[in-house]
């Protein structure tokens, strides 16, 4: 082969495996990847199957976002993206589970913390602010928490 057919192959071959990382599954998801060949962060796929195991099934994390059952397989197969708001809400939740897990490690913890009732959420349920007001105030919760303050 000679110089510029290998060149070409080259080039190739990389446009091929950047294509890869960014579409298939990877051990910690799926991530985006810059014209570097750099991991840029997660793809909603990623987001979706690491919410998924800290919230123990699909149909609690389609319940945490409020959207259809199906919705989560949809986008942890890449078969479909989120919405843009779906996607923010699964950025925000992402953040707030990976708090919490910061806070308590265990992911049993966490979604005892989520589902129950919090004195700092004026007795609501993390989950459900999240879905209806966004991470701030639940984020709130957990520095009040970290602090060791009691509602």
């Amino acid at each position: 082969m000679g110089g510029m057919a290998q060149q070409k192959a080259k080039k190739d071959a990389a446009r091929k495996n950047l294509q890869h990382a960014t579409s298939k599954p990877s051990d910690v998801g799926y991530v985006t990847v810059n014209s570097r060949g750099r991991a840029t962060g997660l793809q909603p796929a990623g987001r979706a199957e690491i919410a998924e195991s800290v919230l123990g099934t699909k149909a609690r994390l389609a319940e945490a976002l409020g959207v259809s059952a199906s919705q989560p397989t949809r986008w942890i197969s890449g078969e479909e993206r989120p919405s843009a708001v779906n996607e923010r809400a699964l950025v925000d939740l992402n953040y707030v589970l990976e708090r919490a897990q910061l806070l308590w490690g265990s992911e049993q913890v966490v979604r005892d913390w989520l589902y129950g009732h919090n004195g700092h959420l004026g007795g609501a349920r993390p989950v459900d602010v999240i879905r209806l007001e966004g991470a701030t105030p639940v984020i709130e919760a957990l520095e009040a928490a970290w602090a060791g303050g009691y509602a």
